[in-house]
């Protein structure tokens, strides 16, 4: 690592990505990110002697044949930066290079200043309603102002390709489900193939739009979204609607048990549906409504996204898959409004 770092802080003097700090010395703090799986990352911060907080991060995966999700990750953070960086309810890190580094690939980025969004676990911040929905309010403006700034017409003959299909067929040969559910899962797969081809338009969605990829700045203004590994183009916008509140529910519950934690997340999701969602949906829907799945859909289709992801890009499964297929069993009578 030793050797990786000084090659990172010479690449960082050689290329100018220095901005003012002309004269600081650079020194790199590490973190490791996620759940020390396979296909999580490592985390580089980069602090000059003359500025208290980071300036850079450098993201290196721990297989080098991930590359390519950081090469993504680079390609859509660019489009999305270019089209959102004057946004007013939304920021995101600047990205600045993918590099090959002692060998090693490397996406650098600027520094995301805020705070973490507080976990559901922390009870203080969810007793006052208040403050759930100044967060789901701004969110939610966050995320569709993304969408919206992303917006591109299709032109005569595009396609936007969707792994729905191939990620329900893996969703599918996870567990055994029964005849109705299979029959939900394969009505899915069809009402999703069918939006897609009537579609016209595409945009950028995040892909992990979730509270714990989100920063809020001191003035509770914008938030910074981080993490886009998995953003991609989309004709729906769905998922990154819809994962919001499914992610924030499950961080509400505890134990290990997965079928204990989706009836958890069900019971607050019951209790949200009476205020604090259409709160939420009635924010992202501001201004021109968007075409998104209904509730009961769109949160099954989260759940398969989720549950089926890591096994289609990584080739292995992710701890929390069988939480993720839980849920979608848990969801399929939930109700809509």
């Amino acid at each position: 690592m030793t050797s990786i770092v000084n090659a990172l802080s010479k690449s960082v003097y050689q290329n100018n990505w220095i901005g003012s700090h002309q004269a600081a010395q650079l020194e790199w703090v590490l973190l490791t990110s996620g759940d020390t799986a396979f296909h999580d990352n490592v985390i580089l911060f980069g602090l000059f002697s003359d500025h208290p907080h980071p300036s850079l991060v450098a993201k290196a995966c721990r297989l080098p044949e991930n590359a390519w999700m950081l090469k993504n990750e680079y390609d859509r953070m660019g489009i999305v930066w270019e089209a959102c960086k004057n946004a007013s309810s939304v920021r995101l890190p600047e990205p600045i290079a993918f590099e090959i580094i002692d060998r090693q690939p490397l996406l650098i980025m600027s520094y995301s200043p805020g705070d973490n969004i507080p976990s559901l676990r922390n009870k203080r911040f969810w007793r006052s309603e208040n403050q759930i929905k100044s967060l789901l309010i701004l969110a939610a403006g966050a995320i569709r102002e993304i969408h919206d700034l992303t917006t591109q017409k299709l032109h005569a003959g595009e396609i936007v390709e969707s792994d729905f299909q191939t990620k329900a067929e893996i969703f599918l040969s996870i567990f055994p489900w029964n005849r109705d559910e299979t029959r939900i899962i394969e009505g899915l797969i069809e009402k999703i193939r069918i939006r897609s081809t009537q579609a016209g338009s595409k945009r950028m969605v995040q892909g992990d739009f979730c509270h714990g990829n989100l920063l809020r700045s001191k003035d509770n203004q914008h938030l910074s979204i981080v993490d886009w590994q998995f953003a991609r183009w989309a004709t729906d916008s769905s998922f990154d609607v819809y994962l919001f509140i499914l992610a924030a529910a499950l961080s509400a519950t505890k134990g290990v048990n997965e079928k204990s934690r989706a009836e958890q997340a069900k019971t607050v999701l019951n209790k949200w549906m009476l205020d604090l969602f259409p709160v939420y949906l009635n924010a992202y829907q501001t201004g021109t409504p968007v075409d998104i799945l209904p509730i009961r859909e769109g949160f099954l289709m989260s759940c398969i996204e989720k549950a089926a992801r890591s096994i289609k890009d990584f080739g292995h499964s992710h701890r929390e898959d069988p939480l993720w297929c839980e849920l979608f069993r848990t969801l399929v009578d939930f109700p809509e409004i």
